[in-house]
């Protein structure tokens, strides 16, 4: 016999308009690529009815970065999503808008790397390695300043763990050119303490070498 539950099964709690806002954004993002990136970005700006809602634009922004964490991959890709959304808003009359987009992201990006990198895991998770990654392509496509990402690099190695040096890395990687040329002799003592690390052996061999 079919127990009272299963005669009759409670309905499925309806999405909020936030949340299917949200898997809607998500859903897009999911099927980014380099050949429907145009197609894609529309479907999030200039097609969608909310476009300039700031709750809407706060919700891209967040999902952008929860994306961008997920798949390290495609960190770049995202990046370049959120330069252009930001481009799509590059109107006066979009202002308050287009602030509400780029400081969500920047906040929402800058909270995950430093959340990283107080994190106590021996080794950089998938999302530590994504979410630094986004933030140097950010400061890389000048979305970030390269201040915002060097503090970062540098609040990475004040404790040298298997996972801040992975962390670090991934911040250098797209940024690393433009902070060696902003600031030459700090990022000098920055790859001097990368090369003591290198000589570790308390540091893991697979992130040393």
């Amino acid at each position: 016999k079919f127990s009272q539950r299963h005669k009759n099964p409670q309905p499925r709690p309806q999405r909020t308009d936030y949340k299917k806002q949200e898997h809607k954004i998500t859903t897009e993002l999911n099927k980014l690529t380099l050949d429907n990136f145009m197609n894609i970005i529309d479907s999030l700006t200039i097609r969608e009815e909310n476009f300039l809602d700031i709750n809407y634009l706060k919700t891209l922004a967040t999902c952008l970065v929860r994306q961008a964490s997920l798949q390290p991959l495609f960190s770049s890709l995202y990046s370049l999503s959120a330069t252009s959304i930001s481009s799509v808003l590059d109107n006066t009359e979009y202002a308050a808008s287009r602030q509400a987009f780029c400081q969500t992201l920047i906040a929402e990006s800058k909270k995950e790397v430093e959340g990283s990198i107080n994190s106590t895991s021996k080794f950089a998770s998938d999302s530590a390695v994504g979410s630094a990654s986004f933030f140097g392509f950010l400061a890389n496509r000048e979305f970030v300043s390269i201040d915002e990402c060097f503090n970062l690099v540098k609040k990475s190695l004040e404790n040298v763990t298997a996972s801040n040096i992975e962390i670090c890395r991934q911040l250098l990687i797209p940024a690393g050119e433009k902070i060696e040329n902003k600031y030459p002799e700090e990022f000098k003592k920055i790859v001097q303490t990368l090369e003591v690390a290198t000589k570790d052996k308390n540091i893991p061999g697979v992130v040393r070498y």
